[in-house]
């Protein structure tokens, strides 16, 4: 969550020519799938205490925080699609 505050600054930057709409922004469930999906990939383990609270936490983010957590993630999965 601290990356993701952290790299909001230079998104809203690169987002204010042209923003992104992600698929399903509102949908928490989809959100939570991906994310749950997503975290073992970091090598977060879904039996810990992190990957709970990550969890948890993603029901009081805002449209405007979980398309970021979309954008995020795109961005990760584009950065380790190069490496493999």
């Amino acid at each position: 969550m601290i990356y993701a505050y952290e790299l909001s600054g230079g998104l809203k930057i690169q987002a204010e020519g042209k923003r992104k709409s992600f698929p399903h922004p509102n949908d928490l469930g989809i959100l939570k799938e991906k994310i749950h999906d997503f975290l073992p990939t970091l090598g977060i383990r879904t039996e810990t205490t992190l990957f709970k609270k990550v969890m948890d936490r993603l029901a009081f983010l805002d449209q405007e925080d979980r398309e970021m957590v979309f954008c995020i993630k795109n961005f990760i999965d584009k950065k380790l699609s190069n490496i493999t």
